[in-house]
């Protein structure tokens, strides 16, 4: 399992809340609560789901067609560390994060990706220390 993030590949938006569509939100769900600890917080039978983890939130849609999408999760401070969180997961779905990570760009973030059971890809990003507090992160 690899998360192929080159250095000229095609940028991923940074959404405020990570968007994923799914042929069935619930049995989504109900992966990333068992498998992965978050929190349901809404859900609309076939066609919605709201999740958390701590302060990380996601939503899933409802569509049949839907192909294995990509999302970005950019952790800021008052979220568990990218570390702290790569081992959580680690701990509770080794077979789905990507075990070489995380690890730092050569554009200088931390990342690491996971695939769930729909095939999405997850990737969650942590901005250097030193930029946080100069406020670049929120760019």
């Amino acid at each position: 399992m690899r998360c192929d993030l080159a250095v000229g590949a095609t940028a991923l938006p940074t959404m405020p809340v990570p968007v994923l569509v799914t042929a069935d939100p619930l049995r989504l769900a109900r992966f990333y609560v068992h498998a992965l600890e978050f929190e349901l917080v809404q859900h609309i039978v076939g066609v919605f789901a709201s999740l958390r983890s701590g302060s990380l939130p996601l939503q899933l849609w409802g569509r049949k067609d839907a192909p294995p999408a990509r999302a970005r999760i950019l952790l800021e401070s008052g979220d568990p560390s990218i570390f702290d969180l790569h081992r959580r997961l680690m701990r509770v779905a080794p077979a789905l994060v990507d075990a070489r990570t995380p690890r730092r760009t050569v554009w200088g973030v931390w990342q690491f990706c996971l695939t769930d059971i729909d095939g999405n890809r997850l990737e969650f990003i942590e901005w250097p220390q030193r930029w946080r507090r100069r406020g670049q992160a929120s760019a």
